[in-house]
């Protein structure tokens, strides 16, 4: 583990939140849109808000952030958007929230909803409800749904991390879009995980690579049912012709957790072109420290039908300035690049940098390019969005000059 030099200089304050109606406690990783505009969610206002964070017109300017929409907390209604956001083409916005909308569970079931942008510059944006979880007493109903990712043709994936009532494993569905426009969002449910016969339990990730989706679960695979159970990282192949049956194929099981091995895979894949895939795990491998988490590569096997192999790059040791408990990780110029939640020099959470061996079977080299060390300055990073000129955006739930016991977190640029 190495540590970077001059972090006062990377790192640049784009916009503190104020709390209150102006946001507080930024969800998941910015949104770049159109002419570099950043977008988020955040808790704050009446049940959550969207931002955006527009760029100065000259260079050194300040950021001008707006809420474009506040959640009224009105019955059905999406309550604390939880999760990053996710744009499509036409500059729409989607996102999830674990509560609101049907009233079959307490605090209602969540919701997908999206925020489509005016249709003149200054107007209003306008916020959807695209589906209600617990609108239906039906057995084994998804709620809290997460991690959406936008497809071909505009369909919406995402997971469910849970079920009412039993059993609770979770559930991949889609929503595709509507054939005429005010038309309904069409909902299918494309597999229900069972924790059994190797399946995973408790999704957590889901990403759109090489015309298929993949994600993690951190619970079921080959090695159990329990929550002593490893997790897998899974495959999930569209049908060949329509209405058809989609493939689930789990490309690896974690061991359990506590044996030495990385396990517990989190959200956040990459998948590159040749079918390597690279994430985090709660669980390191080899350290003192084994729930501060790893980075983990998978390789995809040289013929079809044959094992997945997995390999750690890299386990956390929340010890001398390194990090702990990982938030993914991002790929580019070969290297990859990640935050942690925790760590560093005040536990506020890193920046760290994973390059690649010099020589075939050599050591991934990692190296902490950024302590978060002050509340004052933002902590408890969330993850990394590329940004242009080899810089990446990312936001802080916490931290801040602003009003508050823990500050109300941050969005900024950081430049290696």
């Amino acid at each position: 583990m190495q540590h970077g030099a001059a972090q006062a200089q990377q790192l640049t304050a784009l916009y503190e939140f104020p709390g209150g109606d102006g946001g507080q406690g930024p969800s998941g990783i910015p949104v770049v849109g159109p002419g570099g505009v950043l977008y988020g969610a955040a808790g704050g206002g009446t049940a959550g808000v969207v931002w955006s964070l527009t760029p100065p017109t000259a260079p050194g300017g300040t950021w001008s952030e707006q809420i474009i929409y506040n959640f009224t907390g009105a019955h059905g209604t999406p309550i604390d958007p939880n999760t990053g956001l996710v744009m499509d083409a036409n500059g729409v916005l989607y996102g999830t929230t674990p509560h609101g909308g049907g009233a079959l569970c307490r605090e209602g079931c969540g919701t997908v909803y999206a925020v489509t942008p005016p249709a003149t510059a200054g107007g209003a944006w306008t916020e959807s409800v695209l589906l209600e979880f617990g609108t239906v007493d039906t057995e084994g109903e998804g709620r809290k749904p997460c991690c959406l990712v936008v497809g071909p043709d505009g369909v919406l994936y995402g997971l469910t991390t849970d079920e009412r009532p039993q059993p609770r494993h979770g559930m991949l569905f889609s929503l595709a879009p509507p054939t005429a426009p005010g038309g309904q969002w069409t909902y299918t449910m494309l597999h229900k995980f069972t924790g059994e016969n190797g399946d995973g339990s408790h999704p957590n990730g889901l990403i759109w690579a090489n015309g298929a989706l993949y994600g993690t679960t951190d619970k079921g695979g080959a090695y159990g049912e329990g929550a002593s159970s490893g997790g897998t990282v899974f495959q999930m192949t569209p049908p060949a012709a329509a209405g058809g049956a989609w493939t689930e194929i789990v490309l690896y099981s974690f061991p359990v957790p506590l044996t030495g091995e990385v396990s517990g895979p989190l959200g956040g894949l990459v998948v590159l072109e040749n079918g390597t895939v690279f994430g985090t795990a709660a669980e390191g491998a080899g350290t003192s420290c084994t729930d501060c988490g790893a980075v983990f590569e998978l390789s995809p096997p040289a013929s079809p039908g044959e094992t997945w192999s997995e390999a750690a790059l890299y386990s956390f040791t929340g010890a001398n300035g390194d990090g702990r408990s990982p938030a993914g990780v991002v790929f580019r110029n070969g290297a990859l690049y990640g935050t942690t939640f925790y760590g560093g020099a005040a536990d506020g959470g890193t920046v760290f940098e994973l390059q690649p061996p010099t020589v075939s079977g050599g050591t991934w080299t990692e190296t902490v390019l950024y302590e978060f060390t002050d509340i004052q300055e933002g902590i408890v990073p969330n993850g990394l969005a590329p940004a242009p000129n080899g810089a990446f955006y990312l936001s802080t739930s916490q931290g801040g000059p602003e009003t508050g016991s823990e500050g109300y977190g941050g969005v900024f640029k950081f430049t290696p």
